[in-house]
């Protein structure tokens, strides 16, 4: 079922808003740019908004991130769906909207300081400087910007310099920190991107993405699917206070699609329930794990 686009609204911007400031913070590698936009809504319950990117040529986008636990749309079924909508208006663009939507109903804003809007990861394409500017994602008479009443919020944006941070440095381009590399294995050359050193099964890279130990056999995420009696299908995993998991199916591994986005990790087994394929005949689940925040 396709659901309108209806955080782009005809309608008159307020004369006066509470400033809301989106800050963008760029963590730079020498192969990888990853930007993460957050808002401070000075008292504000967002409902939506729409921010617009512009990059030099220096970089290329590789992904953005979708948050259901934040931005979402809300299906009949009662599942909830993410729902941040990226687009590519031109080249060196992109502008990415989300909102909070239950049905056909807007549900409750979010309100508070270092909300996400979005992360964006980019490729760097050659050396040279990075450029970015920031802005509304389309121009007046649009909103961008609401909170939960459907008032216009854009005349109360304000956009922050963006704040560069340097990742942590990769000497031997596996993947793994150097800092990372030298307190678990005290050196930079026993693990790899490939290589197994507890030999369960998981490379030492998947378990540093993961929050694992590497060097435990116990210590795994084990992401395991049961089929129920009712034909749902519950998804477990052991997860970690560091990370973020999105879970994505396809029924025969071309495109993932996003099912359930956001899931905060903690140091306990996480489980969820999709109820939304119990027809599939067959279909293949993928657990991705990313970050909090670009820092690593």
């Amino acid at each position: 079922m396709k659901i309108p686009f209806v955080l782009l609204i005809l309608a008159p911007l307020a004369a006066a808003a509470p400033a809301i400031v989106v800050r963008p913070v760029a963590t730079v590698s020498a192969t990888q740019v990853i930007v993460d936009l957050t808002a401070d809504t000075g008292g504000e319950a967002l409902r939506g908004f729409g921010v617009r990117v512009s990059y030099n040529g220096v970089l290329a986008l590789q992904s953005a991130g979708s948050y259901g636990g934040l931005w979402f749309l809300r299906s009949e079924d009662g599942v909830s769906h993410p729902y941040t909508d990226v687009r590519t208006p031109g080249v060196g663009a992109v502008t990415v909207v989300g909102g909070r939507f239950d049905g056909s109903r807007p549900a409750d804003g979010l309100a508070g300081d270092g909300i996400l809007l979005a992360t964006l990861v980019f490729q760097r394409t050659t050396t040279g400087t990075i450029k970015f500017e920031f802005g509304l994602a389309e121009p007046s008479p649009f909103t961008n910007f609401a909170n939960a009443a459907g008032d216009p919020l854009d005349s109360g944006v304000v956009f922050a310099g963006l704040v560069t941070n340097s990742a942590a440095p990769d000497t031997d381009h596996d993947g793994l920190p150097d800092p990372y590399e030298m307190a678990t294995f005290g050196n930079l050359t026993t693990a790899s991107a490939t290589s197994d050193f507890d030999g369960d099964g998981e490379s030492d890279l998947d378990e540093y993405i993961r929050g694992t130990d590497a060097k435990n056999p116990a210590s795994r995420s084990g992401f395991e699917v049961v089929v129920q009696p009712d034909a749902t299908k519950l998804l477990r995993w052991q997860g970690s206070p560091a990370r973020v998991y999105d879970i994505l199916w396809s029924p025969d591994l071309g495109p993932f699609q996003e099912i359930q986005a956001g899931i905060p990790g903690a140091a306990a087994l996480l489980q969820r329930l999709d109820a939304i394929h119990n027809a599939s005949p067959k279909g293949f689940y993928h657990l991705r794990t990313t970050f909090p925040t670009a820092g690593r």
